[in-house]
């Protein structure tokens, strides 16, 4: 999960002012991803899905933070974001197997 930081980082924000919409824009971005993404509790454990997972958020928060002055207007999420959630939904995340899994 990204954090404040690195949230900011990639938004290229270098103010605090902000510091709170951007917390909640990383909730929302993780609900989302939650939400519509089945087995996720599970697959969040593969380091594949996970940086998928951030990835996708990064783009959700990017989305939601350059829109925000749009809100009451509908706000459709963009193909790259809706693929990459397809690809983490169908997608065969099954835990990798561990060093003392091989032996």
């Amino acid at each position: 999960m990204i954090d404040l930081d690195k949230a900011k980082t990639y938004l290229r924000v270098e103010y605090d002012n902000d510091d709170d919409y951007i917390k909640e824009l990383i909730e929302v971005a993780y609900t989302y991803i939650r939400e519509g993404i089945t087995g996720y509790d599970t697959k969040i454990n593969h380091p594949a899905f996970e940086q998928k997972a951030d990835m996708v958020a990064r783009a959700i928060i990017q989305n939601l933070y350059d829109e925000r002055y749009m809100m009451g207007r509908p706000l459709e999420m963009s193909y790259m974001i809706r693929a990459m959630m397809l690809q983490m939904e169908v997608g065969d995340y099954v835990q990798p197997r561990t060093q003392q899994d091989a032996n």
